[in-house]
């Protein structure tokens, strides 16, 4: 394990909470690789947290976050990342995960409301305010 005062790359922080959600950890950190190669998404960290967001249109963007932080640290990450998101111009963010999955819960608990999508192919959204 690591101690959760060290920062690490983002790709390590990618890699360890996909194998943490079992999923295909490395085939997740290389299609996030190529969607910033190709200008597609980018990367927000703060702490040990990233989040990857991916344009989906004017305005508008698909979120997923990465933490090895502990509960206290992401905390302090979400606001942070909400402060940036109000900073860049984006007026949505949708997502992909159930409702009642980690970002969803911590949107909430900093006050940031969540809707059911407007989109087919995504479970929920949020305005970003």
């Amino acid at each position: 394990m690591f101690n959760v005062d060290q920062e690490l790359p983002a790709s390590q922080i990618i890699l360890n909470d996909a194998h943490a959600k079992e999923a295909g950890a490395e085939q997740v950190v290389m299609a996030i690789n190529k969607l910033v190669q190709e200008g597609k998404a980018i990367l927000v960290r703060q702490n040990n947290s990233v989040i990857v967001l991916i344009s989906i249109g004017d305005g508008e963007v698909e979120i997923h976050l990465y933490t090895v932080d502990p509960p206290h640290r992401l905390a302090s990450a979400m606001k942070f990342f909400h402060d940036e998101l109000v900073k860049s111009g984006i007026q949505k963010v949708y997502g992909t995960e159930m409702p009642d999955k980690q970002l969803v819960k911590l949107m909430l608990a900093v006050g940031i409301p969540v809707d059911k999508s407007d989109k087919p192919d995504y479970y929920w959204m949020a305005p970003v305010q």
